[in-house]
């Protein structure tokens, strides 16, 4: 467990540990998510923002190809309880802003199902797109009941292309 400025401090570590390792620079980063040109530079030097936004860290982690909750300084407080969380929340935000009660056993179900799914199918998924297609996958299957099977591995493929941006 650390405090909150050790984590802050740790997410701009990732950040520039990111950064070099996929040969980024700060300036496009900054551009792409869309803010000024100094954004990054900005956080990584003065601490301003203090944290990043969860919308922030989760498109600067799709432009860097990496897990959002690197970039989290809830996730480096507490790992453990960030793990946790991930199964436990008892909201689910989907699409339009709705919210739903889940079952988190379910949840991990589909998650795990995900996964063997993309290996199954030689799919790979960013971060950004597998927070678009399970709570998805999770509406399928509770509404359903169907278990995990070739017609559900068909629905993932089929939600992770029509996710997929041009390149």
């Amino acid at each position: 467990m650390m405090d909150e400025a050790a984590a802050a401090e740790r997410v701009r570590e990732e950040l520039r540990r990111l950064l070099k390792a996929r040969g980024v620079t700060k300036v496009a980063v900054s551009l792409a998510i869309p803010m000024n040109k100094h954004y990054v530079q900005q956080f990584l030097r003065a601490g301003v923002p203090y944290t990043l936004s969860p919308d922030k860290s989760e498109k600067i982690a799709d432009i860097l190809d990496c897990d959002p909750k690197l970039l989290d300084v809830r996730y480096w407080r507490d790992p453990e309880q960030y793990e946790r969380g991930r199964v436990e929340r008892s909201k689910l935000f989907l699409e339009g802003g709705q919210q739903t009660y889940f079952d988190g056993e379910l949840l991990a179900s589909c998650t795990r199902g995900f996964e063997e799914a993309l290996e199954r199918l030689g799919l790979q998924a960013t971060p950004t797109i597998r927070a678009h297609v399970i709570p998805r996958l999770y509406q399928y299957m509770s509404a359903t009941n169907v278990p995990l099977n070739d017609e559900v591995f068909e629905l993932i493929a089929s939600l992770v292309a029509k996710k997929k941006e041009p390149v």
